[in-house]
């Protein structure tokens, strides 16, 4: 089934998202809109200067609600309504998520759109927004196994996939005979899976569209399951589904039904062994439907070479809309002037455990280190390659980290603060 095409309002919306608040969306994430728009009328934009209409059914929050209005954006959302974050990946936002059920996420895409689209609703509403046009073909089904073929069950979707021009859906015997599973859903979107109690993806049932970002994660989970045999296929679906996020407009759909938790390995050590390397993240809990770091993976010009990790420290220092303008100004830079990186992660810091962390699991050449504060120049990456091969720009203060001895300190000055009476684009930051 075709994606409905982005109307003229969308667009306007768009771009009043990109001019007034400093946030770009992809292609997939205006079709999203679109989508939604078409069954739940005019999204209204809440910055909270003004309130929301009561019982508006659309809601694009582009502004981290406090504590007090909160509530009051929980009381305007209509039961059957959706609320919609642009900037899914901003931890500013984690405790609207949190009264909230998650219903969806759209991946960033480099330069086209460098951030996360999460949407939701109340919970137990999703499932009105799941329903199956009776009138789409029906997917090719593959049923679990009653006896091991020698193929993982990520390699035998891929074989099914490649070889149809249908969506595909994964069955476990769990599922029954529940025949809606196997239709595409009304949301074309690329990627639909149940998740357990604790955020870990269930088995029982798995969607993949046609578009060629579900290719990509069947793709990357397959490589996954042939370099780690003995490590759970679906906790390696779990960091695929991370990864093709973070560098594509992977459409990702939860299904409403929630299993019971159960005990899953973490994987670490994928640096190294797959196309597109992984850090060695673990992720024990989902932080509020966020995919965790990278937040970003861009590819650079060359696909062999140095990789780069660009950490913003202190992420919500200047607030939400500083920090998207950081992150596009970062994706531009690189797709501006790369370098010889071959690839950038953009990592996003709140707390200082989370900028040790990020340091722990680097396994690239290069890491940049920069806050909201300062300005990202058009040939930062440039400078970061002309300096030694495994470094650290870190500010404030200016220091140079060598990860490939001791991290000793040495000062050098890349990043310059930028002052209170400029930004990137020139406009005045002193009332953010």
């Amino acid at each position: 089934m075709s994606s409905p095409q982005p109307p003229d309002s969308i667009e306007a919306l768009a771009d009043t998202l990109r001019r007034e608040h400093g946030v770009t969306v992809n292609t997939q994430q205006r079709r999203r809109l679109a989508w939604l728009a078409a069954r739940l009328g005019t999204p209204f934009v809440w910055t909270g200067l003004r309130p929301a209409p009561e019982e508006c059914r659309l809601l694009v929050v582009v502004e981290p609600p406090g504590r007090l209005q909160l509530e009051r954006l929980d009381q305007t959302l209509a039961q059957d309504g959706a609320l919609v974050i642009p900037c899914g990946e901003d931890s500013a936002y984690d405790a609207l998520k949190s009264r909230l059920s998650g219903f969806g996420i759209v991946g960033a895409d480099g330069t086209e759109g460098p951030h996360q689209l999460w949407w939701g609703g109340h919970a137990g509403r999703n499932a009105k927004c799941t329903i199956h046009n009776a009138e789409a073909p029906a997917a090719m089904s593959l049923r679990e196994p009653g006896t091991d073929h020698g193929k993982s069950r990520a390699e035998r979707l891929l074989t099914l996939w490649q070889a149809c021009t249908q969506a595909v859906v994964w069955r476990t015997q769990a599922t029954g005979g529940d025949a809606s599973v196997a239709r595409p859903l009304e949301f074309d979107c690329d990627f639909a899976v149940r998740r357990r109690t604790d955020w870990q993806l269930s088995p029982h049932t798995l969607y993949f569209g046609r578009r060629p970002a579900a290719e990509a994660l069947l793709l990357t989970w397959t490589k996954f399951c042939r370099a780690f045999r003995t490590v759970d296929d679906m906790q390696l679906l779990d960091q695929a589904w991370c990864l093709v996020t973070s560098q594509t407009a992977l459409d990702t759909l939860w299904l409403p039904e929630v299993d019971q938790p159960v005990a899953i390995q973490s994987v670490k050590g994928f640096a190294g062994e797959c196309v597109m390397a992984v850090p060695e993240w673990s992720r024990p809990v989902r932080p509020a439907e966020r995919t965790g770091p990278p937040e970003l993976s861009m590819p650079g010009v060359t696909t062999t070479g140095r990789c780069a990790m660009a950490i913003v420290r202190d992420s919500q220092s200047r607030g939400s809309r500083a920090l998207a303008s950081t992150v596009e100004a970062l994706a531009h830079a690189f797709a501006a002037d790369p370098a010889d990186f071959c690839q950038l992660e953009v990592v996003l810091c709140t707390t200082r455990d989370d900028l040790h962390a990020a340091f722990s699991a680097a396994s690239v050449d290069s890491v940049l280190v920069v806050t909201p504060a300062h300005v990202v120049t058009a040939d930062i990456f440039r400078k970061l390659a002309d300096e030694s091969r495994l470094c650290a720009v870190v500010s404030p203060p200016l220091q140079v980290f060598d990860l490939a001895q001791s991290r000793a300190l040495r000062r050098r000055a890349i990043v310059r603060p930028r002052a209170d009476h400029e930004d990137t684009t020139g406009a005045s930051v002193s009332d953010r």
